[in-house]
Parts: C-alpha cells; structure tokens; sequence
C-alpha cells in the first residue's frame, strides 16, 4: 500500500500487538478493533452504514475479470478506506464464482452462493442464492457474490452442500473472511488469520451480533485492511474485493478505478 503506516497479522501468535481500536487514517464511519467471540480471535471492521456518505462496492482487479492483481497494488489503485477478501475465484481462469455488482450494473453473473447487497438508500441486504439469478437493475448499488451462509435471520444456517459449495477444501480449517450485517444496518468485514472451520466462523459472527453473515473467499486469499493499515495480507493475488469508502470524495475519486471500464 503507498504511503502512510502499515502493519501485517498473518497468525494468531501475532494478535497481541495490534489488540485494541486502531484504524489510522479512517474516519469514524469506520473502525477497527479485535474481538474474542465464540473462542476466535477476529479482527473486525465496522462499517455504520446509516452514515449517507458511505458507499460500499466491489473492485475488480486491474486488468478486469480472468485476471487477479496484488491486494497491495489493488489499495495503492483505489485507495478504499477498508477492503477484505470477495467472492471465490477459480485460481485457473481467474473468474468469480459470486455475482457482482459495481456502481448499479452487473458485471459478472455468478453461479452459486448467496450474496450481500446495498440498496441505493444504503441499507444492507442479504440475497439468497435462490434469488441472485434474477435481475439487478435498479435495486442495488452494491452485491457482491459469498457463501455459504453462516447466520440467517440471526441463527446459525450453515449448510454448503445445499448452496452448491461441494469442494472438500472448503470444510478444513484454514484463515477465513466473513461480511456480516447487523439489525442496526451496519456491516462486519471480519477475518481469522488462524486456522478455522466454517462452524466455529459462523458461530462467532453470531456472537457478534450478525442478523445475516456470509463466508467469502479464505485460505490463501484471506485478506483486510482499514484506513493505512493491513491487517491480514494475502498469500495470492486477488480477483475482486469488497471496499468501503467513507466520504463522497473519496468515492469519486476511485469510481474510474473500480473496473477496468470505469
């Protein structure tokens, strides 16, 4: 990431020296902090989304899709206030397997798992992937593709199988990212740097209070940032992420960034 201080996590040996609220250069929309929940240790992003200056949206890496880019570089381009790892990749074409949606307009459809969605009045939304097939226009801003499921109206609703997740890899523990949303309309980006399955992930965004959470893309492509600080860095180069600006000027600034077609 260019300029400003910057810092690394990559395992659970290494929490005790970011511990505590810090976020440089964020402004208050956005903090960061670790948590304990459920026996994790999480380091969580909070995104107040009742802030009308926020706006959240997926990037895509440089070249556009079936290309992957480094996270740094992906910052050091956009330049978002916070970002944590998208949807899954296939790592031999580079394509996404969620839906996206950037600025109102869909550019890729995916072919399975749920997704998050912001509406143009910044409320966030969760989608299951039941519904994801239909159209966009119109009604988000913002949807970027996960899954599985992790909690569904505030109870644990994790079954992979049933949202087309069948990949063996997925069930054993590794790092994890997860996008939660809270009944007071604002969004957890959290990520776990050690080893973890699916159900202890699930059972601490309930305990943080996650009305809906949704797993993204983990593993090797575990990765948050927020303000000049990245928090858990990638071992891969990425696809997409999912990023948060905190003010209209920093929205426009990167809005011709977010895609390769502006």
């Amino acid at each position: 990431m260019t300029g400003g201080r910057r810092f690394l996590v990559l395992g659970a040996a290494a929490l005790a020296v970011a511990w505590g609220p810090a976020c440089p250069a964020a402004p208050s929309a956005v903090g960061y902090e670790t948590k304990e929940a459920a026996g994790l240790n999480l380091h969580v992003v909070t995104v107040n989304l009742n802030d009308s200056e926020v706006h959240i949206t997926p990037i895509l890496s440089q070249e556009g899709l079936g290309s992957s880019e480094s996270f740094d570089s992906m910052l050091g381009r956009a330049h978002p206030d916070a970002a944590i790892t998208g949807t899954f990749f296939c790592v031999r074409t580079c394509l996404p397997t969620g839906d996206l949606v950037i600025d109102g307009e869909r550019v890729y459809r995916g072919v399975v798992g749920p997704a998050i969605a912001i509406t143009p009045d910044n409320t966030a939304v969760y989608i299951p992937f039941r519904y994801t097939s239909g159209g966009y226009k119109g009604k988000y801003t913002s949807v970027i593709g996960g899954g599985p499921t992790l909690v569904r109206g505030g109870l644990l609703a994790l079954d992979p199988k049933a949202q087309g997740f069948t990949q063996p890899s997925l069930l054993r523990p590794c790092a994890r990212t997860a996008v939660g949303i809270t009944r007071a309309n604002k969004l957890l980006l959290v990520a776990v740097s050690h080893p973890t399955l699916l159900g202890e992930l699930a059972r601490a965004m309930q305990a943080l209070g996650a009305l809906h959470a949704v797993s993204m893309d983990g593993g090797t492509s575990a990765a948050l940032s927020c303000g000049d600080s990245v928090i858990v860095e990638p071992q891969r180069r990425l696809t997409n992420v999912l990023a948060v600006y905190a003010t209209p000027q920093a929205w426009q600034q990167a809005r011709a960034r977010l895609t390769p077609l502006g």
